[in-house]
């Protein structure tokens, strides 16, 4: 089966490396000329040190995930409207696009530009870092949860990610779950990115962990209001537990920070706040990490 990925970022290259091993043909859709150029001799992969090696199909022109099966978007938030425009003249009603980005409004995005009936979106919690432009670093086993609307069959796909290794499972509302994401995401990746510092360490500090309960507070509230049932304590019991689940990580805010790339901040607590203004609902917190990580961001990129 030929499985498409949009985007050599560390997500893409670790599922091409998981899909590939299960027997399967692998097409990377790379942007970045030079960044596909690096990844054509293979990539590195770090297992807590033990190293794999894997070579797939890399090519800066989207026509190469034609007659995909599946076609996976591993692009940041901010790149998926013109991904998706650039691989849609190769994509058919039988191609299922799966998205498990981070941040919140993907699948409306993807929808605005593709049939709906084709999209299968969700989360994942497997991690993965870049070291080099063809090297990652495994983050750790996680799950992933799917689901759709328009009556797409979701069992085939999870079928499929179970036989790759990626443990899968059916979601009944895949929102919902984008929505949990994007409050884990809130209340840990904005401090760890403006305090430098691993997710383990934001726990362990006074004053970072009772701000993070309250962007978790404020984030869930949000939720709330736009019909996303949460409760507050559970979700900053939650939070906590990924802070110590992956202690030694630095979250990816972090790492665009230090590569002076832009952030998901706009998807993620840029959206959270948006949704809590339409119900004037106040979000101090949030709103004051948003503008330093914007801060942060304004000092390197162009205008």
């Amino acid at each position: 089966m030929k499985i498409g990925i949009i985007g050599a970022g560390a997500m893409g290259l670790l599922f091409a490396y998981y899909i590939q091993k299960a027997g399967n043909e692998v097409a990377v859709y790379e942007k970045s000329k030079d960044a596909a150029a690096s990844l054509r001799g293979g990539f590195a992969i770090d297992f807590g040190g033990r190293k794999e090696e894997a070579r797939v199909t890399v090519s800066e022109n989207p026509s190469v995930v034609k007659d995909s099966a599946y076609v996976f978007v591993f692009v940041k938030s901010f790149s998926t409207a013109e991904a998706v425009k650039e691989i849609s003249p190769f994509i058919t009603r039988e191609t299922r696009l799966i998205s498990l980005q981070n941040g919140i409004g993907n699948d409306e995005t993807i929808k605005d530009i593709l049939p709906d009936n084709i999209l299968i979106y969700g989360t994942t919690t497997f991690g993965a870092a870049k070291t080099s432009t063809s090297a990652i670093r495994f983050g750790g086993s996680g799950n992933i949860l799917i689901g759709a609307a328009g009556g797409i069959e979701i069992e085939p796909a999870v079928n499929f990610l179970n036989a790759a290794g990626l443990s899968a499972s059916k979601s009944g509302n895949p929102a919902k779950d984008v929505w949990k994401k994007a409050i884990i995401n809130a209340a840990i990746n904005p401090l760890g990115a403006l305090l430098g510092i691993p997710n383990g360490m934001i726990i362990k500090n006074e004053y970072s962990a009772e701000l993070m309960r309250t962007l978790t507070a404020e984030a869930v509230n949000s939720a709330r209001a736009n019909g996303f049932d949460f409760n507050i304590t559970e979700m900053r019991h939650t939070a906590f537990d990924v802070c110590e689940q992956t202690a030694v990580n630095e979250c990816s805010m972090l790492q665009d920070i230090r590569a002076r790339r832009r952030t998901e901040i706009e998807s993620i607590t840029g959206k959270i706040i948006a949704a809590a203004k339409k119900y004037n609902i106040e979000t101090p917190a949030n709103t004051g990490v948003y503008q330093l990580i914007k801060a942060l961001e304004s000092g390197y990129l162009a205008p």
